[in-house]
């Protein structure tokens, strides 16, 4: 008999499970297994033991051309964050999952599941004993009544090492894309934490708790100032750039070369609380500019780096261009190094690139050119102009402004942060793991603000 169940019905087996937690993968492993075995021995075997009516087969793969049709595609899910041990897997500990219908999938996800050839990529990838925590990216296409899934533990171990080739970096750039999705719209999307159930401790009672609203206090972070960091005014988003107009030039070094500077302003998608204005000359290498966001917002453990031009790619000093060697297939992306002047690597006034640290946990910005000048830095070849203020991030259980962050509750509204009253009692039982509160969008990721 034919299993017709759907993904959120419960499972076939009895166990009380949704199916999707519980003999899903286990369908489609045999599924993948008799689409091999129908490669290799043709189709008379199969259809003897009736395989040819299966409703779970995956897309077939064809080398004349792709094998996936975007129409097709009924829904997105996307699994992912930092798990323990394997077994957590089941319970959901530290995951989030994304999901999207068709047709409410964006059209950016759909152009990069299209552009990075997914059904090509079925399967697991990564070695889970490569990192600790486990860094887990499962994505899950349904196409008609048939499932794509692709696995892969520790990617940024796994991409950085080479493993699997571009197979990886075209999984990583997927995963990019659709976290980036995910955080767009943070209320569109419809997003879940898989059931891992709070931790009870001896002596405490479970706490009854209301979500926060974040939908509200992101809107309220829109409205942040900051602060000029050339005189210490206070200054609006929307206003520094007059006050900077005039503020610049006053605090340019009196003699010296006169040079092009570029004035940019960066943020963080999905975080509005986060801007950075700051200059930059123009015959400066673009590393430099690397350094000034690392060391204002990103450093934490030394990761990689790269910005997105067009269809050029700059990495930061230790990406290895040649690990694939002659095996190396052509991209679309032209990888450069970063040691390209600014003048030359930056798109025009008012055009905008990407930027992004760490290839694993990344934190991804989008930069503005916003204006230039001719103006005197002097030897220096970057300057902070002005940054947001810290926005106050609310307490789970009591509202109160939170100094403490959750790294596995960060993507689920209302449940990462924690003042220090409460700290102890978080709602995952994931105490030991919480990150100080900081005024940068690395807040919470890897190990940014923690003290060894």
């Amino acid at each position: 008999m034919v299993n017709r169940s759907g993904r959120n019905d419960p499972c076939p087996c009895g166990s009380g499970k949704k199916y999707k937690r519980c003999c899903l993968t286990a369908d489609q492993a045999a599924s993948r297994e008799r689409l091999r075995q129908k490669s290799l021995w043709g189709d008379q075997l199969l259809d003897a033991a009736g395989a040819a009516d299966d409703d779970y087969a995956f897309v077939d793969v064809d080398d004349d051309g792709p094998a996936l049709d975007v129409k097709d595609i009924v829904r997105v899910c996307y699994a992912r964050g930092m798990i323990r041990k394997m077994s957590d897997l089941r319970s959901g500990r530290g995951l989030q999952v994304t999901e999207w219908e068709a047709p409410g999938i964006p059209q950016d996800v759909l152009d990069s599941i299209v552009r990075e050839q997914v059904d090509m990529l079925e399967g697991e990838w990564g070695d889970p004993g490569a990192g600790d925590p486990i860094q887990v990216d499962i994505i899950d296409l349904e196409v008609g009544r048939a499932w794509i899934t692709v696995q892969i533990f520790n990617r940024a171990i796994a991409l950085i090492a080479g493993e699997e080739g571009d197979d990886v970096g075209r999984i990583h750039r997927l995963c990019g894309a659709l976290e980036a999705a995910a955080r767009a719209a943070p209320g569109g999307a419809a997003a879940e934490v898989l059931e891992a159930g709070p931790v009870e401790r001896p002596g405490r009672a479970p706490q009854a708790h209301s979500p926060v609203d974040m939908s509200a206090v992101l809107e309220e972070h829109r409205r942040l100032g900051g602060t000029c960091a050339l005189c210490g005014q206070a200054v609006t988003r929307r206003g520094a750039a007059k006050h900077l107009a005039a503020c610049a030039p006053a605090h340019d070094m009196t003699s010296g070369t006169t040079q092009e500077i570029v004035y940019l302003r960066a943020t963080s998608r999905g975080l509005p609380a986060y801007w950075l204005d700051l200059e930059i000359r123009a015959d400066a290498k673009l590393e430099a500019l690397d350094v000034l966001l690392r060391r204002t917002w990103l450093e934490c453990c030394g990761h990689l780096s790269a910005f997105s031009t067009g269809a050029v790619k700059y990495f930061s000093r230790g990406y290895d261009f040649d690990f694939m060697g002659p095996l190396a297939r052509p991209t679309r992306v032209a990888e450069r190094s970063m040691t390209v002047r600014v003048g030359e690597a930056l798109p025009p006034v008012g055009a905008r690139f990407e930027y992004e640290y760490d290839f694993g946990s990344t934190t991804q910005l989008q930069i503005s050119v916003a204006a230039s000048r001719m103006g005197r830095l002097g030897r220096h070849a970057t300057r902070l102009l002005a940054r947001n203020v810290a926005p106050t991030w609310p307490c789970v259980e009591c509202g109160r402004p939170a100094t403490l962050v959750c790294p596995y509750c960060l993507c689920v509204d209302g449940e990462a942060f924690a003042c220090p009253v409460h700290a102890a009692c978080h709602p995952c039982g994931e105490s030991e793991s919480l990150l100080p509160v900081v005024n940068s969008p690395r807040m919470g990721v890897c190990a940014y603000g923690a003290e060894f």
